[in-house]
């Protein structure tokens, strides 16, 4: 013999099972919803953070990227330039040999002595390189260049030997930190190069 009470059984089995009883059916309660919608928030703020941090990260690399890369550009043709050169001097014209610029002499060309400034020549930063040469009207400006990323600082080092006797060129340089990048210390970058015949 089977009792029978008013007590409702679980909504989904028995709406399956008996269409009748789908009426009793009370869908979720208030609370339900509300838990349902802060795990759904939740989990929403944690993607959203997780997507912003790896936006955030790409850049840096990325901009570290650069400047490595412009860092490697800057050594190599410092070094190729210094290869260029024969000798260091102390100055062609108004421009001298100093912590921030250094005076080579270049292998004339059709009888015409040339001279090769690096440094920075204008000011703005960055590592620039300038063939210097004499002509009728004196010394010119054949053409300039400049290489490398921006610059915090240049510094020039020839050694404890006469400035004729120079053989190895030292270039300590500082990258300049970029806009909005947060300030941390950035550790110098030494570069060795020696002169042709060395």
């Amino acid at each position: 013999m089977r009792i029978e009470t008013n007590k409702p059984r679980a909504c989904p089995r028995e709406a399956r099972q008996n269409p009748a009883a789908a009426s009793r059916c009370h869908g979720y309660t208030l609370l339900e919803l509300l838990v349902v919608t802060v795990v759904m928030i939740v989990g929403l703020n944690l993607c959203a953070s997780l997507a912003f941090t790896g936006v955030r990260m790409t850049a840096v690399n990325t901009l570290a990227l650069d400047r490595l890369q412009g860092l490697s550009e800057l050594q190599g043709q410092f070094a190729e330039a210094v290869r260029d050169a024969v000798a260091v001097v102390p100055s062609v014209g108004e421009l001298r040999t100093g912590p921030d610029k250094v005076v080579f002499t270049l292998p004339p060309v059709d009888g015409r002595n040339r001279w090769m400034v690096i440094g920075d020549l204008n000011g703005h930063s960055r590592l620039m390189k300038g063939i210097v040469s004499e002509g009728s009207e004196g010394l010119k400006v054949d053409y300039g260049s400049s290489f490398g990323p921006t610059l915090a600082s240049i510094q020039f080092s020839l050694g404890d030997v006469p400035i004729e006797s120079v053989r190895l060129v030292a270039l300590d340089v500082t990258v300049k930190q970029e806009r909005g990048e947060r300030p941390i210390a950035v550790p110098p970058h030494r570069y060795l190069a020696a002169l042709r015949g060395l």
